[in-house]
């Protein structure tokens, strides 16, 4: 009875197998790249705001009159910060 089997009953499950693991390969290469370009963008706003954060910082301690200012320096415009030190005697 079991004589009468095919070739394509070994061959099916095998090619089969093989695509499946064609098809995890690719979805892996494809999550990969995806990953990288989410850490890169990520990576990159961490930097913006960080830097953002740390200039909004410096103008609240500055929130005296005259500490912040504009003006140009070699024909560029700069944030000016006036650093005013505050001593109380009690």
């Amino acid at each position: 009875m079991n004589k009468n089997k095919h070739v394509i009953d070994m061959i099916f499950p095998i090619a089969l197998f093989f695509v499946f693991i064609s098809s995890c390969f690719i979805v892996l290469i494809l999550s990969f790249h995806t990953y990288r370009k989410t850490v890169q963008l990520e990576q990159s706003n961490y930097q913006t705001r960080t830097a953002l954060s740390y200039i909004t910082q410096k103008i609240h301690q500055n929130d005296l009159i005259d500490s912040v200012s504009l003006q140009q320096i070699d024909q560029k415009d700069v944030l000016l910060l006036k650093y005013h030190l505050l001593i109380v005697y009690e």
